[in-house]
């Protein structure tokens, strides 16, 4: 099931979601709780970090029937962020873009934010 979300988030994701990572899958019955932290470009206000968060939320619902409650905490992105981040036109990108990382079960599961070494 963790490997479906994967896929789902990897597939529709975007440039505003920087980083997913400590996900938590737990089921109830017929529904799933999902906890993960997602960066998101600290500059955003509580309305856009919001938005974003309901972006999630409402696309895995749709790809899972509405049976998937989710806990998002947001982390703001620091320097560290930028060489994943594809937002190409950020306006207080401090260091150059150098890899997209794909998300997966590994590495989605850390309770660490992705970064290069």
């Amino acid at each position: 099931m963790m490997e479906q979300i994967i896929a789902v988030l990897n597939e529709n994701r975007s440039i505003h979601w920087i980083d997913i990572h400590n996900m938590r899958l737990q089921k109830f019955g017929d529904s799933l709780h999902v906890d993960c932290h997602v960066t998101l470009h600290y500059y955003n206000d509580l309305q856009q970090t919001h938005e974003e968060m309901e972006k999630i939320d409402e696309l895995l619902n749709l790809h899972f029937e509405n049976k998937v409650e989710f806990f998002i905490h947001p982390d703001p992105c620091k320097t560290s962020s930028c060489s994943i981040c594809l937002l190409s036109n950020c306006p207080v990108r401090s260091n150059p873009f150098q890899q997209k990382i794909d998300w997966n079960l590994e590495n989605i599961l850390r309770n660490k934010a992705h970064q290069i070494d």
